[in-house]
Protein backbone atom coordinates (compact mmCIF):
# COMPACT_ATOMS: atom_id res chain seq x y z
CA UNK A 1 0.00 0.00 0.00
CA UNK A 2 2.90 2.38 -0.39
CA UNK A 3 0.82 5.16 -1.90
CA UNK A 4 0.61 7.22 1.28
CA UNK A 5 -2.29 8.84 3.08
CA UNK A 6 -5.41 9.96 1.33
CA UNK A 7 -4.48 9.09 -2.25
CA UNK A 8 -2.77 12.42 -2.77
CA UNK A 9 -4.52 14.19 0.10
CA UNK A 10 -2.67 15.43 3.17
CA UNK A 11 -4.93 13.19 5.26
CA UNK A 12 -6.64 9.86 4.82
CA UNK A 13 -9.63 9.82 2.47
CA UNK A 14 -12.85 9.59 4.52
CA UNK A 15 -15.55 7.18 3.36
CA UNK A 16 -18.89 6.85 5.13
CA UNK A 17 -20.78 3.65 4.39
CA UNK A 18 -24.55 3.83 4.98
CA UNK A 19 -27.16 1.08 5.10
CA UNK A 20 -30.64 0.69 6.52
CA UNK A 21 -29.86 -1.54 9.49
CA UNK A 22 -26.10 -1.00 9.51
CA UNK A 23 -25.13 -4.62 8.72
CA UNK A 24 -23.87 -3.82 5.24
CA UNK A 25 -22.23 -0.59 6.36
CA UNK A 26 -20.24 -2.19 9.17
CA UNK A 27 -19.00 -4.96 6.85
CA UNK A 28 -17.99 -2.39 4.22
CA UNK A 29 -16.14 -0.29 6.82
CA UNK A 30 -14.35 -3.44 7.96
CA UNK A 31 -13.21 -4.20 4.42
CA UNK A 32 -12.18 -0.58 3.86
CA UNK A 33 -9.99 -0.66 6.97
CA UNK A 34 -8.45 -4.03 6.08
CA UNK A 35 -7.87 -3.31 2.39
CA UNK A 36 -7.14 0.42 2.38
CA UNK A 37 -6.51 1.34 6.01
CA UNK A 38 -3.15 2.97 5.34
CA UNK A 39 -4.75 5.79 3.37
CA UNK A 40 -8.49 5.38 3.82
CA UNK A 41 -10.65 5.91 6.90
CA UNK A 42 -14.03 4.19 6.79
CA UNK A 43 -16.99 4.63 9.11
CA UNK A 44 -20.35 2.88 9.20
CA UNK A 45 -23.76 4.47 9.70
CA UNK A 46 -27.29 3.12 9.94
CA UNK A 47 -30.58 4.80 9.08
CA UNK A 48 -32.22 2.98 11.99
CA UNK A 49 -30.96 3.00 15.55
CA UNK A 50 -27.66 1.08 15.60
CA UNK A 51 -27.86 -2.39 17.12
CA UNK A 52 -25.44 -5.30 17.51
CA UNK A 53 -24.58 -7.11 14.29
CA UNK A 54 -23.72 -10.68 15.39
CA UNK A 55 -24.15 -12.32 11.97
CA UNK A 56 -22.03 -9.66 10.29
CA UNK A 57 -19.31 -10.00 12.92
CA UNK A 58 -19.25 -13.78 12.58
CA UNK A 59 -18.98 -13.88 8.78
CA UNK A 60 -16.34 -11.15 8.75
CA UNK A 61 -14.29 -13.14 11.27
CA UNK A 62 -14.37 -16.03 8.78
CA UNK A 63 -12.33 -13.91 6.34
CA UNK A 64 -9.96 -12.72 9.06
CA UNK A 65 -11.50 -9.29 9.71
CA UNK A 66 -12.55 -8.38 13.24
CA UNK A 67 -15.26 -5.71 13.20
CA UNK A 68 -16.06 -5.99 16.90
CA UNK A 69 -14.14 -2.77 17.59
CA UNK A 70 -15.89 -0.76 14.87
CA UNK A 71 -18.59 1.66 15.89
CA UNK A 72 -21.89 1.81 14.06
CA UNK A 73 -23.15 5.40 14.11
CA UNK A 74 -26.65 6.74 13.61
CA UNK A 75 -26.62 8.76 10.38
CA UNK A 76 -26.49 12.49 11.09
CA UNK A 77 -25.23 15.76 9.60
CA UNK A 78 -21.96 15.60 11.54
CA UNK A 79 -21.03 12.29 9.92
CA UNK A 80 -22.03 13.52 6.49
CA UNK A 81 -19.79 16.58 6.96
CA UNK A 82 -16.90 14.33 8.05
CA UNK A 83 -16.99 12.33 4.81
CA UNK A 84 -15.32 12.92 1.45
CA UNK A 85 -17.42 10.13 -0.03
CA UNK A 86 -20.74 8.63 1.11
CA UNK A 87 -21.47 5.13 -0.15
CA UNK A 88 -25.05 3.92 0.21
CA UNK A 89 -25.37 0.15 0.20
CA UNK A 90 -29.08 -0.57 -0.20
CA UNK A 91 -32.00 1.14 -1.96
CA UNK A 92 -33.54 2.36 1.32
CA UNK A 93 -30.29 4.06 2.36
CA UNK A 94 -29.85 5.57 -1.09
CA UNK A 95 -33.35 7.07 -1.15
CA UNK A 96 -33.40 8.22 2.49
CA UNK A 97 -29.86 9.62 2.65
CA UNK A 98 -30.15 13.33 3.47
CA UNK A 99 -28.69 15.98 1.15
CA UNK A 100 -24.90 16.05 1.31
CA UNK A 101 -22.75 19.03 2.21
CA UNK A 102 -20.87 20.72 -0.62
CA UNK A 103 -17.83 18.82 -1.81
CA UNK A 104 -19.04 15.43 -0.50
CA UNK A 105 -19.54 12.85 -3.24
CA UNK A 106 -22.04 9.99 -3.19
CA UNK A 107 -21.99 6.54 -4.74
CA UNK A 108 -24.64 3.82 -4.64
CA UNK A 109 -23.36 0.24 -4.45
CA UNK A 110 -26.57 -1.80 -4.30
CA UNK A 111 -26.45 -4.84 -2.02
CA UNK A 112 -29.23 -6.89 -0.51
CA UNK A 113 -30.05 -5.75 3.02
CA UNK A 114 -30.27 -8.74 5.37
CA UNK A 115 -33.69 -9.23 6.90
CA UNK A 116 -34.03 -9.35 10.66
CA UNK A 117 -35.07 -12.42 12.60
CA UNK A 118 -35.41 -15.91 11.18
CA UNK A 119 -34.40 -14.85 7.67
CA UNK A 120 -30.90 -13.97 8.94
CA UNK A 121 -28.61 -16.84 8.09
CA UNK A 122 -24.86 -17.19 7.83
CA UNK A 123 -25.28 -18.26 4.18
CA UNK A 124 -27.13 -15.04 3.32
CA UNK A 125 -24.60 -12.93 5.20
CA UNK A 126 -21.70 -14.67 3.43
CA UNK A 127 -23.22 -13.88 0.03
CA UNK A 128 -23.79 -10.25 0.99
CA UNK A 129 -20.30 -10.03 2.59
CA UNK A 130 -18.65 -11.30 -0.59
CA UNK A 131 -20.59 -8.83 -2.74
CA UNK A 132 -19.62 -5.95 -0.44
CA UNK A 133 -15.98 -7.03 -0.58
CA UNK A 134 -16.03 -6.92 -4.40
CA UNK A 135 -17.59 -3.45 -4.35
CA UNK A 136 -15.11 -2.08 -1.79
CA UNK A 137 -12.18 -3.60 -3.73
CA UNK A 138 -13.53 -1.96 -6.90
CA UNK A 139 -13.90 1.38 -5.12
CA UNK A 140 -10.33 1.18 -3.83
CA UNK A 141 -9.05 0.19 -7.27
CA UNK A 142 -10.83 3.15 -8.82
CA UNK A 143 -9.38 5.52 -6.23
CA UNK A 144 -5.89 4.18 -6.95
CA UNK A 145 -6.37 4.71 -10.69
CA UNK A 146 -7.44 8.30 -10.07
CA UNK A 147 -4.36 8.85 -7.93
CA UNK A 148 -2.05 7.50 -10.64
CA UNK A 149 -3.76 9.68 -13.27
CA UNK A 150 -3.36 12.76 -11.09
CA UNK A 151 0.33 11.96 -10.56
CA UNK A 152 1.04 11.71 -14.32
Amino acid sequence: MGEGPGLGYKRKARVLFVSGSGSNAIMAAGFAGALGGGWLSGRAAALAAPRPQPFAARVMQEVGIDISGLRLYPLDERLLSWADLVVTLDPQADVLCPPLPGGVQKRFYPCAEPAAGAACTDVLYREIRDGIRRRVEGMIGGMRMLQRSAAD
